[in-house]
């Protein structure tokens, strides 16, 4: 009999948040190159926000990731200053919808570092 009062009971449909959707559709790779300098600077800016509880991003992978879909929104940015430095430079690999990926393919390879590099500094000054 409790058996059947198991069955009896309907499931409740799950409403899955947008955060939990994009997750499981990130299940393409990008590889990205950017100053030290720059990559240092953004671990200092999440430092920050996680000191004032800011918890909009949880890692440099989040951040870089909303760099790129605002990119992709709005394109390159032109107007920045920037200053080209030979330093040193450090390759990450982030998780992207099919999408970003396949407009990060569209870029050319020769300013991919130089787009990323500007964004990052746009969004560093005032976040996009």
């Amino acid at each position: 009999m409790s058996m059947e009062i198991l069955a009896k009971k309907e499931k409740k449909a799950v409403h899955k948040s947008y955060e939990e959707i994009g997750k499981k559709n990130r299940n393409q790779i990008i590889s990205l190159r950017i100053n030290t300098t720059l990559y240092n600077t953004l671990q200092n800016y999440l430092l920050g926000m996680h000191n004032i509880s800011d918890y909009t991003f949880n890692s440099i992978s989040d951040i870089l990731r909303f760099i790129v879909e605002k990119l992709m929104i709005s394109g390159p940015i032109n107007t920045h200053k920037y200053i080209q430095k030979n330093d040193d430079c450090i390759e990450l690999s982030i998780r992207v919808t099919q999408d970003h990926k396949k407009y990060w393919e569209t870029l050319p390879n020769r300013s991919k570092k130089k787009i990323m590099e500007k964004a990052i500094c746009v969004f560093i000054e005032n976040k996009l």
